[in-house]
């Protein structure tokens, strides 16, 4: 059995009350009983933030409405998601790519993976780089010092 639903909002300004308002009305409609907000930089020092991953335990939930309010990057989220869940802690995204998603969820693993396969892909060197292609993708070749196009 599942513990609490604690909920975590943000936004980057003062400007953007009515994101922040929209995201805690969210997180209560999904069922939080603890909403945490507050409003700076996503490279900012977030104390809430901190706060709330302090404050679940065991059972609990972790709650957002989308990714970006929680972590700066892909490599941040997993450190994130890792942490949650080698506390027994769930995290759920209200909207994740346009549907929700839990990392208790069937759906969570084949995510993780494919997010995982990215990082690989985008860590690997670059075979083929642009710059010995042409807009069409055909290979250039050196002739006398100048750059011309393959007739292939």
């Amino acid at each position: 059995m599942w513990g609490y639903s604690i909920g975590y909002a943000r936004t980057s300004t003062e400007e953007q009350q009515a994101g922040l308002e929209a995201q805690v009305a969210a997180l209560k409609a999904a069922g939080c009983k603890k909403v945490l907000q507050e409003r700076v930089s996503s490279i900012g020092q977030r104390k809430e933030l901190e706060t709330a991953l302090g404050f679940v335990r065991e059972g609990d939930t972790f709650v957002v409405t989308k990714l970006d309010r929680l972590a700066r990057s892909t490599q941040h989220a997993l450190s994130i998601v890792e942490d949650l869940e080698s506390r027994g802690v769930g995290l759920r995204i209200l909207d994740f790519a346009g549907e929700p998603i839990a990392t208790k969820s069937p759906h969570w693993e084949a995510r993780a993976d494919y997010v995982r396969g990215l990082r690989r892909v985008r860590a690997a060197p670059d075979v083929g780089a642009p710059e010995s292609r042409d807009r069409e993708g055909k290979e250039r070749r050196e002739i006398q010092g100048e750059k011309a196009h393959c007739p292939c």
